[in-house]
């Protein structure tokens, strides 16, 4: 699942861009503030893309375990063709604590939807205007997708959710730290195909209902000491 520094710099489609935690201190104070976009902790690791000129029916060009396109890009692996949205458990739906909690780890769900399927409509659904880092994400994704890019082998692992806490000062605004562990996977952006490696972190998340739903309003990483 997903770290922050003050830096404008784009960041891969899989590795996360997170906030600053000064931008997430002054998203508490006012909600409807865009949130920086900064880069993911996880550190790029080297890779390739291997192009091929061009793929017949009887004649199948690969490149390593992919298949390639006549236009000479890696297809999707089949692996990654059958996926379905992470429903929200019934007690996401509350207003309270444990409904805090269950809707932080869906959210987590949803971002590796999102990344692997390419459908970027259900994390927009749940992510207020004041996540400029969900949204960013959004449009990163949908950027990739159009490119021809993929992400395989993301699974986000939640070893640990923080009790949530409701803002003293702003009523309605709920706090919560998920410790997660994200495997190996691999990214392909159109172009190059690069492999990250798994590790672990902490995703610090801040929520509030909208008409009874709850939004993800801020986000902010960082890699686990």
């Amino acid at each position: 699942m997903t770290r922050f520094h003050a830096s404008q710099k784009t960041a891969t489609f899989c590795a996360l861009i997170m906030l600053s935690s000064a931008a997430l201190i002054a998203g508490c104070a006012q909600d409807d503030r865009p949130i920086s976009e900064i880069p993911f902790f996880k550190p790029e690791q080297s890779g390739s893309s291997t192009q091929s000129r061009k793929a017949t029916s009887a004649d199948i060009v690969m490149s390593g375990h992919y298949e390639v396109s006549p236009e000479g890009k890696l297809l999707r692996p089949e692996s990654i063709y059958e996926l379905t949205p992470p429903e929200l458990p019934e007690v996401a739906k509350v207003y309270d604590q444990n409904g805090a909690e269950a809707f932080a780890e869906y959210f987590v769900e949803v971002l590796d939807y999102t990344w692997l399927s390419g459908d970027t409509s259900l994390l927009r659904s749940i992510s207020a205007e004041s996540c400029g880092w969900c949204l960013g994400m959004a449009d990163r994704t949908d950027k990739y997708r159009s490119n021809g890019g993929w992400v395989e082998h993301v699974n986000n692992r939640v070893l640990h959710i923080e009790p949530a806490i409701e803002s003293p000062l702003h009523p309605g605004l709920w706090d919560t730290i998920l410790h997660v562990q994200d495997s190996d996977h691999n990214v392909y952006d159109g172009v190059t195909l690069k492999k990250y490696e798994g590790a672990k972190g902490q995703f610090h998340l801040q929520m509030r209902q909208f008409d009874g739903m709850w939004k993800i309003t801020g986000a902010e990483g960082s890699k686990e000491k």
